[in-house]
């Protein structure tokens, strides 16, 4: 089974999730369609809130 999901507006997740380095979501455009194998934004914590660019397997 498959899922996919949509990354419409990063500047929500900035707020919403109170992001350390915000930087790293400014240069996402909104997708529609992720599916798995594509590269897209995850919120880690150590502490704080941390965006890494991880691949979905």
């Amino acid at each position: 089974m498959c899922g996919r999901y949509g990354l419409v507006d990063t500047s929500k997740l900035r707020d919403l999730y109170d992001i350390d380095n915000p930087q790293d979501l400014s240069s996402l455009e909104p997708r529609y369609n992720i599916a798995p194998s594509q590269w897209l934004p995850v919120i880690t914590r150590n502490g704080k809130n941390h965006v890494q660019i991880m691949r979905w397997n």
